[in-house]
């Protein structure tokens, strides 16, 4: 076995390997309470030769410490002093920085993981070592295994606050996380794609919000997911959704949301990170010069519109750089099917690419041949006339696929929501 890592399977997801930042190891300086420290640990070492049986451990080991050493609070008070009170996780360990590194599946009841402990995590606190290398679970969750008795180095029970050598051999019994129960009475009509303990991936329609905001305060996406899931009488079933990325109102598609707070922060990484791979699907006016290419125009603010928030392609050099590639699927006489996928994630990205380069989206109020068509919707007086050059009543935007690394299963997720029908209409 690796030294320092828990045995796993091969994540199929190509990325750059993950190299830690440095862990240093904290505790207050020996010369601040060297009588203290000296006695803390002549205290210590008595307890520990103390204690009667490994039930007691069991139990709770550091409550079995307390009661062996006494009720005196002078006792207490000098080993709270010595106590390693620095000694934090570093935040560049807290999540792995790319998928290859991730964790397997640790869900399952009292999976047995074996970790040996390597120069990185030696000296430090049991607690602290195994939250290093465990990154996927909390300190304190660490922290009640072991109290619980689930943690053994070198096959004996001992507390949190145990210094680990190097290699020592750490045998951890993962315990089941919860899974989440959806309301047996919310009739959730909305097409799931996928959906697991952690996460669930929804087919959300134009129209609908995903999260509220401005003049959509009710009805949105999350609303509905936490009808489904919100239960706050019953916290063990309690579960909050929390989405893992956003798309526009008038997009339709894939939106993932996790419903495990340590899935969430670690997927939520992979898209800060740019490891996520999104495809869309468009309907644009015309066809591209180029049956595939690479969009690179820069984004700025059109200052020549009336509409505050439009945006406007620029030189790569100006306003914010932006990455678009495309590939046309197939065509019509009218209108084409394109496939998109940003390498960056800009506001209205696709949307000002694709007008940029003379094709803009089907249905697009904005960025279409003429602005006035959002004004008049904005002002509910869109003309007969403006729906039938708009062709559709929402932009032809979809978000076609998700491509990322699910952490718990430990492999690669594609997560895929049809074509809408109104799109196969326009180009066959």
């Amino acid at each position: 076995m690796r030294s320092g890592a828990v045995e796993r399977h091969t994540a199929p997801f190509q990325a750059a390997p993950f190299q830690p930042a440095p862990f240093q190891a904290a505790s207050l300086p020996a010369a601040r309470f060297p009588t203290a420290r000296l006695l803390a640990a002549r205290l210590h070492k008595a307890v520990r030769c103390k204690l009667a049986t490994q039930d007691q451990l069991t139990r709770d080991p550091r409550a079995a410490c307390a009661q062996r050493a006494g009720r005196d609070q002078i006792t207490g008070l000098i080993l709270c002093l010595c106590r390693d009170t620095r000694g934090q996780r570093d935040p560049e360990l807290a999540l792995p920085r790319y998928p290859g590194e991730g964790p397997r599946d640790l869900s399952k009841p009292l999976e047995q993981v074996r970790v040996l402990i390597d120069a990185r995590t030696a000296g430090q606190r049991l607690d602290l070592a195994l939250a290093a290398i465990l990154t996927w679970r909390s300190r304190s969750s660490i922290v009640r295994m072991i109290d619980k008795g689930m943690v053994r180095l070198e096959g004996r029970l001992v507390p949190s606050s145990r210094k680990v050598k190097l290699g020592d051999t750490v045998e951890v019994d993962v315990p089941q996380d919860p899974v989440p129960q959806p309301k047996a009475d919310v009739n959730f009509e909305l097409p799931i794609l996928f959906e697991d303990e952690y996460m669930i991936a929804v087919d959300k329609p134009a129209g609908m919000a995903v999260h509220p905001s401005g003049r959509h305060l009710h009805g949105t996406l999350i609303h509905e997911l936490h009808r489904r899931y919100r239960r706050p009488e019953e916290p063990e079933h309690d579960v909050v959704p929390r989405l893992l990325h956003r798309i526009d109102l008038e997009t339709s598609g894939v939106v993932a949301v996790g419903l495990d707070e340590q899935f969430h922060q670690l997927v939520r990484k992979q898209f800060e990170d740019r490891l996520v791979q999104k495809a869309y699907l468009a309907v644009v006016h015309g066809r591209p010069a180029n049956d595939q290419g690479r969009i690179d125009f820069g984004i700025c603010p059109d200052k020549q519109s009336a509409v505050r928030l439009k945006l406007t392609t620029c030189d790569p050099g100006l306003g914010q750089s932006a990455i678009t590639h495309y590939r046309v699927v197939r065509s019509s006489p009218r209108f084409s099917l394109v496939e998109v996928k940003p390498e960056t994630g800009r506001t209205h990205q696709i949307r000002v690419h694709m007008a940029g380069i003379g094709c803009p989206l089907v249905g697009d109020k904005l960025y279409g041949a003429d602005e006035q068509l959002f004004l008049q919707g904005i002002a509910g007086e869109l003309t007969a006339a403006g729906r039938e050059a708009l062709v559709l009543d929402r932009h032809a935007l979809h978000s076609h696929s998700l491509t990322f690394y699910h952490p718990r299963r430990d492999r690669e997720v594609t997560i895929e929501a049809p074509l809408p029908r109104e799109f196969a209409e326009l180009v066959p």
